[in-house]
């Protein structure tokens, strides 16, 4: 995991959910019991990551539940709900600002470089598992002070604090990295967001509404949701 990765967020992009279609090996049998998200996370304990006075102490965290649903492929487009779990989090703030960078940023000593936000995976258990078909549909959602499917609204008692809340500078990771298996469309990727201009098509094809989200223009290519499904094949063996 590197110290940061692309990514979307949610409270910045009005954005409900986010994920991908991706297509397993065709006629394998997988049962798969977890799937692991990156998120980067941007908030600060104190202070924000663009004012130069980001602080965190040492192992500080916020919980934030979020929520992974797999979706069946009907038509090529969103099936049918075939599992959907929930989990509170235990969120790492992103490190203090350093002097090392002069502009706010965190200094990775491992790759010596800055980075604004924080790179973290979190594994939702599914803890009696779900067969999958051979194509999927992922999608992570979560709320915001503003946005979501259910919004925190601004009498959180995190909202008045100096840091602000944490969730509202969570991101989903999107960057092409290491891929196993087939991404149906490297040009696009799912999303619902309920502001138009926020949708490759200007929102041609809906808004509010999670869909495949592709061009034209192109604007998603190299900039992959981030997902790893750890799943039990046929024979016992990890697929």
């Amino acid at each position: 995991m590197p110290g940061n990765v692309a990514s979307l967020g949610f409270e910045a992009t009005s954005t409900r959910e986010f994920g991908d279609h991706v297509r397993f090996t065709p006629g394998s049998k997988r049962r798969v019991r977890e799937v692991t998200v990156v998120l980067s996370s941007w908030g600060c304990e104190t202070g924000a990551w663009n004012t130069g006075d980001c602080r965190t102490s040492k192992r500080a965290k916020f919980r934030h539940p979020i929520t992974l649903n797999l979706y069946g492929v009907s038509g090529g487009g969103l099936g049918p709900l075939l599992a959907t779990t929930t989990e509170k989090f235990k969120i790492p703030y992103r490190p203090s600002a350093s002097s090392k960078c002069g502009d706010g940023r965190w200094y990775s000593r491992k790759e010596k470089t800055c980075f604004n936000g924080f790179a973290l995976e979190v594994s939702f258990k599914l803890r009696e598992g779900v067969t999958l078909p051979d194509e999927v549909i992922w999608g992570v959602a979560y709320s915001t002070t503003h946005h979501g499917y259910a919004p925190v609204g601004q009498g959180a008692a995190c909202f008045t604090e100096p840091g602000g809340c944490g969730y509202d500078s969570l991101n989903v990771g999107s960057e092409s990295l290491a891929l196993v298996g087939t991404d149906v469309d490297p040009d696009g990727a799912y999303l619902n967001t309920t502001h138009a201009p926020f949708y490759c098509d200007g929102g041609a094809g809906g808004v509010g509404t999670f869909r495949n989200d592709t061009g034209p223009p192109v604007c998603w290519t190299g900039f992959r949701p981030m997902a790893k499904f750890e799943a039990r094949g046929r024979g016992g063996d990890d697929d």
